[in-house]
């Protein structure tokens, strides 16, 4: 398997809406921002499709210019 892994991909902001339950107002977005940064995670496209499983070996190569 072959990934090329793009940009950043920010967290969603919907965790910052009202829900029933939690307090009105309360700023998990902010929070997790504060601790964790906002970004959380990477587009990632198949270079070559392929099976990954928890414990595979995973070695990232920097692109050639």
């Amino acid at each position: 398997m072959i990934l090329h892994l793009g940009a950043g991909m920010p967290r969603c902001t919907m965790v910052d809406q009202d829900q029933a339950g939690v307090a009105v107002g309360s700023k998990v977005l902010k929070t997790l921002g504060t601790h964790h940064g906002t970004i959380f995670g990477l587009q990632a496209h198949a270079r070559r499709p392929g099976r990954l499983q928890v414990g595979d070996l995973v070695t990232l190569h920097r692109p050639t210019l």
